[in-house]
């Protein structure tokens, strides 16, 4: 047998023969033997053939003649050692097929490889459903102004009579609103209950349009169903879109037997059902006033039943827990039900959460009150990597919220915004054309934004919001010109949030740190030496125990340090640098390489954003190119605004800026809207804070007069505040919250207020209010108002009963509240008013201890429980008594005892304690 390398070399020898055709006769030999013809004899073989003389020359010897020789090309001689290998022979068949398939074609232009380019390139793309495929949308809703049109020309035709006949409808009654009146008589015109087969044709199309939408805004889904009715009898079939709409509006007002009637309407003609009229079924359950017990049981008995409802319907039941509702705020025990309700519907109906759902739970670690970045980041890996869902805009919000919510991750929400980006100038960038006005869905809006802001402003990272405001303001006027609708500039929230980041701001370095350089000339060394004079006057006020700058607004110098800016030293320009570089906004004044390095320059350019939005919500001088148009004047706006000059500037400036600010507002309030912009309960906060710490000696007598006539203000504001919103009505809780009196709100201003007391060493005013405070809210209101916590029923939980904080605790003061005061007494040897802050704080301490031990315990539980079963009719479960009945006992008054030791120590044990 032949060796197997023998082998591969015959057949790689084959192989190069079949695709050399010349390979062969290169091979031969090159001695060529005459061939014979069979004319040939052999007096006339070839070797042997006489040649003629012609006369004529030689033409191998005359040069101009010559025929030329055939090129001669130099082959190499192919053997087995240089035969081509398999690869190389594969890549020239592929070069000779290419040569055959392109040797038609014409070249390519530059305009035709620019188009084949870019098509190649927005081959891979990302485009949206609208890019792919127009849809038509739902009809949008009518104007005001073109219903009042619509509803006058339909009034007028049907009640002016025509010639020699008489007005199709009486006049309408007065009194009544328009569109009830026309829907009435266009009831009386065709009475039939049977619908004609031809449309009567007495009204438009347009007109139907604007009366159903007229019931639509009015929220009135029973005269919306009569409208349909009536369209009906005059040969206009409704659509399911417009019966969807009425649907819906029953189930806003928690109406579920309307729900439930038309939805078996829908079954009864034929209609197909789908995911919609299941959430309908869900949306009226929960209703508007916030209960998701009756919307779990529901989802529960169809969990049973093998017939889940789709992963919308939960989404609306965790969207109510996570967010509340217009009147209730969302609390611990509703964040804990909602993630235990996500595992639940993991486990018993949907494995694999959809998209919205991810993006709701993600919102739920964003909570400020229970920021949970650790769990959202989670929920994002699993979401892009495991389920491999493509986030757009709205879950890109969410995280970038979730990880704003906490001082620690805030900068991994900027590695997440430049993700955004990058996808946003992937799906739209064309090439060759640069960018493009086209959308996507990653593109950044003012969510995204403020999103941002919310790491920021706990930061005190002013470089990234200056940052931020510089594109919402690119943003704003990018929306202007092109006229996109989800282009927007800032709002009334954002612009709050760039005031709080200023005021959490603080200076990068201190001017007494700041070294210059020794220039020649007089005008430089006098503002060296001026600077350097009020850096020493500056350092003793930042280094103190309030921790603002009395002198930095004041006294700045700014002729001095402007005049000395070049001849800073090294050190300062190295820590400018270090900061990130911040685009310049045209109406401030930045004052370094990375925005304001003093409090001076802060408490300027805040100013200055403050007059461009009050000169952009003037009617006035508002235009459509300005990008603060869109900021609205609020109390919320203005706190945040006055929080800067609260953090840096000294007691008398920050008094001077409150009262000339809230003077300006009141003298120009229709200016800036319809409705007057008053203080609310965290103005007052702000003021009592800021007179409650620690300050200058000689900053004291301001402060106690300030603090004590904000004081005032907040018990005569807090007064009729409470009036028009009781504390016993649950309804009260948002509206309370939101302008400043919820509870812990009142007790923050209580402790500034005894504090701000005892600091002006008024001990007893500051013991009146302790007793006014205990009495307003006894220790054993903390004991009364307990609930138990009923949870759900699930398969599975994530979190535990006895872990969940409680929403509503009362008003209660601890001993870090009183501390001030206490040393205050112990110093003037007061020992019976040590004695009540004794007594006071034991009392909260303990009330706070026995309600924890409840919750731990699962006290009343049980009671509720039989509670719920004898609502059903059904058996009550056995009673357990350990759990079911609260004995609280009666609280104990404090009564003064005997005399005190020296030690500050009583007799005796003390019951109370």
């Amino acid at each position: 047998m032949l060796r197997p390398s023998f082998a591969r070399d015959i057949v790689r020898l084959r192989a190069t023969r079949t695709f050399h055709p010349a390979l062969p006769s290169r091979l031969r030999s090159t001695v060529t033997e005459p061939v014979a013809t069979a004319d040939d004899t052999p007096e006339t073989a070839p070797d042997q053939r006489q040649v003629f003389d012609t006369g004529l020359p030689d033409p191998s010897r005359f040069p101009l003649y010559r025929t030329p020789s055939p090129a001669k090309r130099r082959e190499e001689k192919i053997d087995l050692d240089n035969v081509p290998t398999e690869a190389e022979i594969d890549m020239m068949e592929k070069e000779q097929i290419t040569a055959d398939a392109i040797k038609h074609v014409p070249e390519y232009t530059e305009d035709d490889l620019r188009a084949f380019y870019t098509n190649v390139v927005l081959s891979g793309a990302a485009e949206t459903a609208q890019d792919l495929l127009p849809q038509i949308g739902a009809p949008e809703t009518t104007t005001p102004g073109q219903r009042r049109f619509l509803l006058g020309e339909l009034a007028k035709r049907l009640t002016t009579p025509a010639e020699d006949t008489e007005p199709t409808v009486p006049a309408l009654p007065e009194g009544v609103a328009t569109h009830m009146a026309l829907t009435a008589a266009l009831m009386k015109v065709a009475p039939q209950p049977v619908a004609p087969t031809v449309p009567l044709g007495l009204v438009t199309q347009s007109e139907w349009r604007a009366l159903f939408d007229s019931f639509l805004v009015r929220s009135d889904p029973a005269g919306a169903e009569v409208l349909l009715s009536t369209m009906e009898r005059h040969g206009v079939i409704p659509t399911t879109d417009d019966l969807n709409e009425v649907i819906e509006l029953y189930a806003l007002k928690g109406q579920a037997s309307e729900v439930a009637r038309l939805i078996e309407d829908f079954e009864a003609v034929g209609l197909p059902l789908s995911n919609f009229h299941r959430d309908m079924v869900i949306k009226a359950t929960l209703g508007p006033d916030g209960e998701t017990q009756p919307a779990l049981d529901l989802l529960q008995q169809a969990e049973k039943l093998g017939q889940p409802f789709p992963q919308s319907s939960y989404n609306l039941v965790l969207t109510r827990l996570v967010d509340g509702t217009p009147t209730q705020l969302p609390d611990p025990r509703s964040r804990a039900a909602a993630l235990d309700l996500f595992a639940h519907m993991r486990l018993a109906a949907h494995p694999t959460p959809s998209r919205e759902l991810f993006t709701t739970m993600i919102r739920l670690c964003a909570a400020p009150q229970d920021p949970q970045p650790e769990r959202a980041r989670d929920m994002w890996l699993e979401m892009i990597e495991e389920h491999e869902i493509q986030p757009t805009a709205a879950e890109y919000n969410a995280i970038i919220r979730a990880l704003g919510s906490t001082k620690a991750d805030y900068l991994e929400a900027y590695d997440l915004l430049r993700q955004m980006l990058s996808m946003h100038e992937e799906a739209t960038t064309v090439p060759f054309e640069g960018t493009t006005n086209r959308l996507s869905p990653w593109v950044p809006t003012l969510e995204t934004f403020l999103a941002l802001l919310e790491g920021t402003k706990r930061a005190g990272d002013l470089d990234r919001a200056r940052w931020v405001l510089n594109e919402m303001v690119d943003l704003a006027r990018a929306g202007s010109f092109s006229g996109h609708p989800g282009l927007q500039g800032p709002d009334e929230e954002m612009m709050a949030h760039i005031f709080q980041t200023y005021a959490s701001w603080r200076p990068r370095v201190k001017r007494g740190h700041v070294k210059h350089r020794a220039v020649e000339g007089e005008e430089v060394a006098e503002g060296t030496a001026a600077a350097q004079e009020v850096a020493s006057t500056e350092e003793p006020a930042t280094t103190s125990s309030s921790g603002v700058s009395a002198t930095a607004v004041a006294e700045e110098g700014a002729g001095s340090v402007s005049a000395s800016t070049e001849a800073r030293d090294v050190g300062v320009e190295d820590v400018a640098r270090a900061s990130s570089e911040v685009a310049e906004f045209g109406e401030m004044e930045d004052d370094g390489p990375g925005g304001p390095l003093s409090r001076a320059d802060a408490l300027r350019e805040a100013k200055a954003l403050f007059e461009a939005i009050l000169d952009a919500s003037s009617q006035s001088t508002s235009s459509a190119t300005n990008p603060f148009r869109g900021v609205s004047i609020t109390t919320r706006l203005i706190n945040s605004y006055l929080a800067v000059h609260m953090s840096h500037s000294n007691l008398e400036s920050a008094r001077q800026t409150f009262n000339d600010t809230w003077a300006k507002l009141e003298t120009a309030a229709p200016k800036y809207g319809s409705h007057a912009i008053l203080p609310n309960g965290y103005t007052y906060l702000a003021v009592l804070e800021r007179c409650a710490r620690g300050m200058r000696k000689e900053d004291r007598a301001l402060a106690q007069e300030w603090g004590r006539e904000a004081w005032a203000l907040w018990r005569k504001w807090a007064e009729i505040a409470d009036a028009a919103l009781p504390a016993s009505n649950p309804e009260n809780t948002r509206k309370r919250f939101l302008i400043g009196l919820g509870e812990r709100q009142i007790e923050k201003v209580w402790v500034a207020a005894i504090r701000l007391l005892a600091i002006g060493e008024d001990t007893r005013g500051a013991q009146r209010l302790l007793d006014e405070f205990v009495h307003l809210y006894p220790p054993e209101s903390i004991r009364t108002t307990y609930s138990p916590y009923i949870a759900p029923e699930f398969t599975i939980r994530m979190t535990m009963p006895d872990s969940i904080g409680e929403p509503s605790v009362p008003p209660h003061l601890m001993f870090r509240d009183l501390d001030v005061l206490h040393n205050k007494l112990v110093r003037d040897e007061d020992w019976d008013g040590v004695a009540r802050i004794k007594w006071a704080c034991s009392a909260y301490e303990r009330g706070l201890a026995t309600r924890r031990k409840w919750r731990a315990r699962g006290v009343g539980v049980a009671r509720e429980f039989r509670q719920r079963a004898r609502e059903r009719g059904e058996k009550p479960p056995p009673l357990d008594s350990a759990r079911a009945k609260v004995a609280i006992p009666e609280p104990k008054t404090w009564k003064p005892r005997g005399k005190v030791r020296g030690n500050g120590r009583r007799g005796g044990r003390r019951g109370s304690e």
